[in-house]
């Protein structure tokens, strides 16, 4: 019997200008991960993130765990549909990588002052899933108890490939005990909402 497993893990996110600061504070309203699974076993993420901030900030690190034999592909920041580009730097609308160990850093840089802002961050990840014999496993890291702020609304939703049965998938998921796994027909959604300041879903 053809199973997949998926095993949503952690992510790791910050901001830079994140450090306590009289009069400067932020949260997210509403995190919505969208992961589609390619028959190839390559895996397309868009995280779209709604930031509320008080106060100065000008960019976010964003720190993408790579497990063995994985790399990332088609990176791209967008806000509102305009497209930041690629450069070295925290120049407003900018974004550049850096190796962190088994990391990769995406930073992007933008001026905020006592405003909501929405960013998307999409990329490829090439190798995402390891094939056995009998089963394929995605052990990916979506969420992590990193972020020191509370995340309004949490939601990743998986998306396989068409023609796997739900009787087929096998799913877990860390985090507090209101949050939810949904295993359906070729997609898994797992939710919480709130997802509370250094909690993983």
């Amino acid at each position: 019997m053809r199973t997949l497993r998926a095993l949503p893990l952690l992510a790791l996110i910050a901001l830079s200008c994140a450090a306590p600061a009289q009069g400067k504070s932020y949260y997210i309203a509403s995190t919505e991960i969208t992961a589609d699974v390619r028959p190839d076993g390559s895996m397309h993420v868009r995280e779209v993130r709604t930031f509320v901030f008080s106060g100065e900030f000008h960019a976010v690190d964003r720190f993408v765990v790579l497990p063995p034999g994985t790399r990332l592909d088609g990176i791209a920041v967008t806000e509102n549909g305009a497209a930041y580009r690629e450069a070295l730097g925290e120049t407003p609308g900018t974004w550049y990588t850096k190796p962190d160990g088994d990391r990769l850093q995406i930073t992007w840089a933008f001026a905020a002052t006592d405003e909501t802002r929405t960013f998307a961050l999409d990329f490829d990840v090439i190798g995402a899933v390891a094939k056995h014999a009998d089963y394929a496993e995605l052990y990916w890291q979506f969420v992590g108890k990193e972020w020191g702020v509370e995340s309004e609304k949490a939601r990743v939703t998986l998306n396989l490939p068409p023609g796997i049965a739900k009787t087929e998938i096998k799913a877990w998921a860390h985090g507090p005990l209101w949050g939810n796994v949904e295993i359906g027909d070729s997609r898994v959604v797992f939710g919480c909402d709130p997802l509370p300041a250094n909690e993983m879903l």
